[in-house]
């Protein structure tokens, strides 16, 4: 049942932008003042914890007005702590995957991601949805 929920937005979606008005960057990111910058593009992250001080993730780049943002997160294996978009998902998202909320944008998207202690070391492989499409999908590994 959830599967045939999860797949409406991908049916009904419409496609209203061309794709290369998307650019997107993956990597460390550094915080400057609460406005995330990218200090490096790679598909290798370290293994360092929010607490140490590390922060990765993505930037799209675009002039459009209005499009609508999904990212689907595949982890290696279920991690031992839960925070941020994580919160409240159950066992099973780990095989398909942790969905964002849908979000309603116009112009460049930060997504800041970080691991917590008992986070698992592996390959990630990261989905990003534009107007309910996919656009890009990432593979990275964390801590080899």
């Amino acid at each position: 049942m959830n599967r045939f929920f999860l797949l409406l937005p991908l049916i009904f979606a419409k496609c209203t932008f061309a794709e290369d008005a998307f650019e997107f960057k993956f990597g460390l990111l550094a915080d400057n003042e609460n406005r995330y910058q990218m200090l490096e593009e790679t598909l290798s992250i370290p293994y360092i914890t929010l607490n140490e001080g590390q922060r990765f993730g993505f930037i799209i780049f675009t002039d459009n007005n209005k499009y609508k943002f999904q990212s689907v997160l595949y982890l290696p294996s279920e991690p031992k702590n839960l925070s941020g978009d994580m919160l409240g998902q159950n066992s099973s998202s780990w095989s398909i995957g942790i969905k964002s909320p849908i979000y309603d944008l116009s112009g460049e998207k930060v997504q800041v991601m970080w691991l917590d202690k008992g986070d698992p070391q592996g390959e990630y492989k990261l989905e990003l949805f534009i107007d309910g499409k996919l656009l890009k999908v990432i593979q990275f590994i964390v801590g080899r």
